[in-house]
């Protein structure tokens, strides 16, 4: 019996220590999952992420007049992916989410190998915890409900993971520390930079961390300087042209953001930021205690995981036990370069997410990298006695139970179990020379839709945005205003409007007040669609049976069809 025991340790210890063999299994892990769980149906999907990346490659830039409002100039390149995917595999669901998970997959081996840095892999037991600390991981509220999503944070955690891979790695093993790889390391992370803003945390977090623990670097100013320069590199690479198209088109390359200092004259100049989750500087210190529900909330949408009470609580007991005498933090600096380099990171990256987005979506690398923390502590205090191990283990139990159980409690942000198709709108006609006006948003993605077959143009309109953030309806001021009075002037067609139900009711009138002289004479229902539940189409009346064409049984098979919207239900206006 013991002997085989044995042989099976040894072949779990052979098989976690194969990388070819776990990157396999990893990746069809990580792309089943999606498969299973169909993470796609976002309002940022329906908003900008499938149009930006057509706009792109159909140059629809300032043709269609800020469809999407400000993330209408985001840069495209990380939505280019699953635009393909949906292209070749718009009626083979499983297969889209399939590809789509590949990211999921590479992010849980690029994970894995992080955590087999701290744990002792060549024992059951260090197996035992890398397995504990993946699952915690990958199960949280940000990671798991954007697997398989169109919102790209899965992407770049990846390339994140990528990259604090080979930094914690060299801390680990210093002999291994070299130029050329703390400049990949920054060139990983700073592309994932230009892809994606909000990785920016990330990022100075990473630098700060390297230069706050210099003594473990054997050449500190030269490997930080390379790492800075390889980040910058990497950020010009995926970035650098979006940002000269900008300046071409807007005067600012980074367009509409920073635009106090850029003063381009289609935005206002002031320096947008979304600071709706931020929360007040005295609340900051226990916002993870209050995030999960009330005024500061954390997202969108009300969810459902504790992680961030429990790792917050563990860290600020950690933190106390090491502060309360100076001569641990000495030690623990010391005597535990990897652990301290981890540590110093979260705390640097949290600090920096809380006071620069406080949105739970962007908050990956630290939900992973808490977890490795979290399992370490929880292992290193059990303490001796039958009777206080027993209680101990438990309770460590009871909350591992209760934070693995966050994908079947929690809530996601849009699904698409039981769509037969990635995306799908009803059959519309639109007439020669048509001009499609979107109303509130999100609306732009109709516009691929519609394009692929017809010839318009399309314009925005109020995205109620200044009623949550200052300044940010330029749609409807400044040039791009002067630019969309001048198409609608020398207009001489038909005009279709598409817009969507705010389900906020102190924003519906603002909405319909301005729509008042477009939706005169205009027959309007709801569209028939899988991409947001609250969109409404209005056609001329004489039109309406040219436009819109009878949907048949066969293409009326989607999550969000079949809407019962009181405000616009087939009746004229």
């Amino acid at each position: 019996m013991k002997i085989a025991c044995h042989f099976i340790e040894q072949k779990i210890i052979q098989l976690f220590n194969t990388n070819w063999i776990m990157f396999l299994i990893l990746l069809l892990l990580g792309s089943s999952i999606c498969v299973f769980t169909k993470n796609e149906n976002s309002w940022d999907f329906s908003n900008y992420h499938y149009y930006n990346a057509f706009a792109f490659l159909n140059n629809r830039l300032n043709y269609d007049i800020v469809p999407a409002s400000i993330n209408t100039f985001l840069n495209p390149l990380i939505d280019l992916p699953f635009y393909f995917i949906i292209e070749a595999f718009n009626d083979n669901v499983p297969i889209a989410y399939a590809l789509q998970g590949i990211w999921f997959g590479l992010l849980i081996f690029a994970f894995f190998k992080i955590v087999s840095l701290f744990f002792d892999v060549k024992t059951i037991t260090g197996i035992g915890c890398l397995v504990l600390t993946v699952a915690l991981g990958i199960t949280g509220q940000c990671i798991w409900f954007q697997a398989g999503s169109s919102s790209n944070e899965i992407p770049i955690v990846f390339l994140s993971c990528w990259a604090l891979y080979n930094l914690f790695k060299m801390i680990k093993y210093p002999e291994m520390q070299g130029i050329w790889k703390f400049l990949i390391s920054g060139l990983i992370l700073g592309s994932a930079l230009g892809l994606k803003s909000t990785n920016i945390y990330v990022c100075v977090a990473s630098g700060l961390s390297l230069i706050l623990c210099f003594q473990y670097l054997k050449h500190p100013i030269k490997f930080v300087f390379y790492f800075a320069l390889g980040g910058l590199i990497g950020f010009l690479l995926t970035n650098g042209w979006w940002m000269l198209k900008l300046w071409d088109l807007y005067q600012n390359p980074v367009f509409p953001f920073l635009n106090e200092i850029f003063k381009s004259p289609y935005f206002d100049n002031f320096n947008y930021t979304d600071t709706r989750f931020i929360p007040p500087d005295c609340l900051k210190f226990i916002f993870p205690y209050i995030w999960l529900k009330g005024e500061y909330k954390s997202a969108e949408m009300a969810f459902y995981d504790i992680r961030g009470i429990v790792y917050y609580s563990v860290a600020l007991v950690f933190g106390g036990y090491l502060f309360l005498k100076p001569k641990r933090v000495k030690v623990f600096y010391q005597t535990s370069p990897l652990w301290c380099f981890l540590s110093v990171f979260l705390v640097l990256s949290y600090i920096l997410w809380l006071n620069v987005f406080s949105i739970y979506r962007y908050i990956g690398i630290i939900e992973l990298f808490s977890a490795i923390f979290f399992v370490k502590l929880m292992i290193m205090c059990i303490p001796k006695g039958f009777l206080q191990k027993s209680v101990y283990v438990t309770i460590c139990i009871i909350i591992v139970g209760i934070l693995l159980l966050v994908p079947m409690n929690s809530t996601s942000w849009g699904h698409r179990l039981n769509d037969e198709k990635m995306v799908y709108m009803e059959p519309i006609n639109l007439p020669k020379n048509t001009l499609l006006k979107l109303y509130s948003f999100p609306t732009a993605g109709v516009i691929p839709i519609l394009a692929k077959q017809f010839d318009f143009r399309a314009l925005g309109y109020i995205h109620i945005n200044a009623v949550l953030m200052k300044g940010s309806e330029f749609v409807e001021r400044n040039e791009f205003r002067k630019i969309r009075d001048k198409i609608e002037q020398e207009h001489n067609g038909p005009e279709i409007l598409i817009g969507r139900i705010m389900y906020n009711l102190d924003n519906r009138p603002l909405i319909f007040n301005v729509m008042k002289k477009d939706l005169k004479g205009k027959y309007c229902r709801d569209l028939k669609n899988n991409l947001d539940s609250g969109l409404f189409i209005c056609v001329p009346e004489e039109l309406k049976d040219v436009v819109l064409q009878p949907v048949s049984p066969e293409d009326d098979k989607c999550d969000n069809c079949g809407f019962k919207l009181p405000i616009i239900n087939q009746r004229r206006i």
